[in-house]
């Protein structure tokens, strides 16, 4: 089998991975104490990464009380997100990761004076138009559809600009670290901070749980799968396929986390969902129309 098509059986298992991920994820959340899923994630994933790290020994180098910081942004992300997806569907929740392509162009202009084509900006335009949407719809349905609810739909955005602040500061290290590096410090880092987290939801709230074989399951799952392994898969896949598919992960990514959702825990797509999801879909297209036209020219 050639190269590219192992990279593709590789980024579409990243895909399949990570929507199971957001259903695991929306599914334990309702019976197990969120910051506690994270803990369990993280150490997982941290575990996972220890090897790499202890190869690479990234401790030792100039910048890594800088990448240490900067790993904070990435914690925000999985903190934001492992609370707001007990308020919103799994399928909303990937949605609104979608759109961070739409983001990144949004802050390039905002923040560093970047200047981008008119059609991109028609992209950010549409794409935000259908995140707005959701976010309007959800305040009305209020947690009753598969919009989710407001409150939720915020929490997950917050994790999303985490996210995409993470994407963007984090390649200023590659020279320095390899991507197995920058990912490990991440998820150490998050796991510390779980910690803390988990520790004070357990002394505040007091939840009543039990650690049942299905809550170390889906750890396993979250922790290696959504964390570690789809580290491994994706950094194969786009190392060998065009731009252009490994963007695709925008727009399947959803599709399929909403099946999976469907399917799995019952998640109805509805009008307003499918009009939101469609406009968010359409504006990353536009945004990212130029890598359509580089594959025709090559």
């Amino acid at each position: 089998m050639s190269e590219k098509k192992l990279a593709g059986i590789a980024l579409i298992a990243t895909i399949i991975i990570w929507a199971g991920y957001a259903v695991v994820a929306r599914n334990i959340v309702q019976i197990f104490p969120p910051f506690a899923v994270l803990f369990i994630r993280m150490g997982i994933g941290s575990l996972c990464f220890f090897p790499f790290l202890l190869s690479f020994k990234p401790w030792k180098k100039k910048s890594f009380k800088k990448i240490v910081l900067t790993s904070l942004f990435a914690t925000i992300n999985v903190s934001f997100y492992i609370i707001g997806v007990k308020f919103t569907s799994a399928s909303a929740s990937q949605l609104i990761y979608a759109a961070i392509p739409i983001l990144i162009i949004f802050s390039g202009h905002l923040f560093r004076s970047e200047k981008y084509s008119s059609h991109k900006w028609v992209g950010v335009v549409v794409g935000l138009m259908g995140l707005f949407f959701i976010m309007y719809r959800s305040s009305i349905e209020k947690g009753t559809t598969i919009t989710g609810t407001l409150f939720g739909n915020v929490l997950i955005s917050i994790a999303m600009v985490g996210w995409m602040i993470w994407i963007i500061k984090s390649k200023s290290f590659s020279k320095e670290f390899a991507p197995v590096e920058i990912a490990g410090i991440s998820c150490f880092v998050s796991f510390c901070v779980s910690a803390v987290l988990a520790l004070l939801e357990i002394i505040i709230t007091k939840p009543s749980f039990s650690f049942t074989p299905n809550i170390l399951f889906s750890g396993l799952y979250l922790g290696a799968g959504g964390t570690f392994l789809t580290y491994i898969l994706y950094q194969y896949a786009i190392s060998k396929v065009s731009s252009f598919s490994a963007s695709l992960t925008s727009y399947l990514q959803p599709v399929v986390t909403t099946l999976f959702a469907s399917y799995f825990i019952g998640e109805k797509v509805n009008v307003s969902f499918f009009i939101g999801g469609l406009l968010v879909l359409l504006g990353v297209f536009v945004t990212q129309i130029h890598l359509v036209k580089h594959l025709k020219r090559s």
